[in-house]
């Protein structure tokens, strides 16, 4: 695993924002940066996979745990009516698995080619979907047409999201509404993407404002803005959120109605409660970081704090003995209940922090994308590089 510098393509700035990509610049500069890129081995990619695998499978054990131990669920910052909505929403049987069926996740991993750790799991509407599917293999269709004809960059997240959009078919008989703040550039452009291959699946998708989504007065059902019946949602907004909104204790009526992606039991793996659970069910486990409800001594003296609800790293700060030696500004996230996690060296390269994101879709690892930055806490304005292995 190494890092190595290229050469940015001349109009790189045209070439992605004619996939759709407008977003490539933030406040810090170049936000997609191609003037480097990772280069993996087939075994390191070999191993993130089956570590991805490993990690998931740990992941929807501590699920079942906790909806088989409802005491857990106080650790979640959540209304006590919302622990019935996940329970019920895992205990579901269909066709595709237990619970009611997901489509995807994003794993944040520390990686340096030899050990992998769980940082955190985004499950619950995960932002760089462009950027990980068409935006780097666009990059390496360009840059590298040879690796790119191997296809030698692990990146199949189109086709897994196509076929499990076929699998939903079934369940989604008329509309698949996917729904979001359309204010917010980047979830505008995620949403009309996921729309994009939902309709090469066969599903009829449209996109809409979540602002526009409406109540109906038997609390039991939702309308769009042209009064449709909605039935199937995908939807860009945060279970933690949306349990804390108004029209929230609806959704006890609501689940039984409406099929919502991703289901409310992914919501239990998108929160940072979730680290703690899941190291005192694999207490010392190769693949976790040592993480808990409050300090341990087992943390040693430099950890990381992170708020239960958070959103790219907003709140997150290191400290060493007690003392904060970096942090993002809470916003939103300023009273939110903490974890405490073990601090993990991520410089593979000296003053690159670096990020490798595994992606999931359905059961199945999808792709890979890297982030980066000169800071040790990747946050929304982190540079996204792509990758490629040889």
């Amino acid at each position: 695993m190494r890092r190595i510098e290229t050469e940015r393509r001349p109009d790189w700035q045209q070439q992605v924002e004619k996939i759709g990509f407008v977003t490539h610049t933030s406040e810090r500069g170049g936000y997609w940066d191609e003037s480097a890129c990772w280069v993996y081995s087939e075994a390191e990619m070999d191993k993130i996979e089956a570590d991805t695998l490993a990690l998931h499978s740990m992941c929807l054990s501590a699920v079942d745990h906790i909806v088989k131990n409802p005491s857990l669920f106080r650790h979640f910052a959540i209304p006590e009516w919302a622990n019935q909505v996940i329970s019920r929403s895992w205990r579901r049987s269909n066709p595709l698995g237990a619970g009611d069926p997901s489509l995807m996740g994003r794993m944040d991993l520390a990686f340096d080619g030899r050990h992998t750790k769980l940082i955190e799991y985004n499950a619950d509407c995960p932002a760089l979907l462009l950027e990980t599917s068409v935006v780097q293999w666009d990059w390496l269709m360009d840059k590298f047409p040879e690796i790119a004809q191997d296809e030698r960059q692990f990146n199949i997240i189109h086709d897994y999201l196509r076929e499990r959009f076929i699998e939903f078919k079934p369940a989604i008989r008329d509309i698949l509404h996917i729904s979001g703040e359309n204010y917010i550039l980047e979830e505008k452009i995620q949403m009309e993407y996921l729309a994009e291959i939902a309709r090469e699946a066969g599903l009829n998708a449209r996109v809409m404002d979540q602002e526009m989504i409406g109540l109906g007065l038997d609390i039991s059902s939702l309308f769009d803005e042209d009064f449709r019946s909605i039935k199937f949602l995908y939807k860009m907004y945060p279970w933690e959120w949306m349990f804390r909104e108004p029209i929230g204790p609806s959704l006890v009526k609501l689940q039984d109605h409406i099929g919502f992606i991703e289901p409310p039991w992914k919501m239990l793996l998108s929160s940072k409660a979730i680290l703690p659970i899941l190291w005192s069910l694999y207490p010392s486990h190769p693949l976790l970081l040592p993480s808990f409800f409050d300090y341990h001594p087992s943390l040693g003296g430099d950890y990381v704090v992170k708020p239960v609800v958070g959103w790219e790293g907003r709140g997150v700060r290191i400290e060493s003995r007690g003392r904060i030696r970096h942090s993002i500004d809470a916003g939103p996230f300023a009273k939110e209940p903490m974890v405490f996690q073990k601090l993990v060296d991520m410089q593979v390269t000296p003053g690159q922090y670096t990020q490798t994101c595994s992606w999931m879709v359905g059961d199945r690892v999808a792709a890979v994308v890297v982030r980066e930055d000169e800071t040790p806490i990747i946050s929304t304005l982190s540079r996204v590089v792509p990758h490629y292995w040889e």
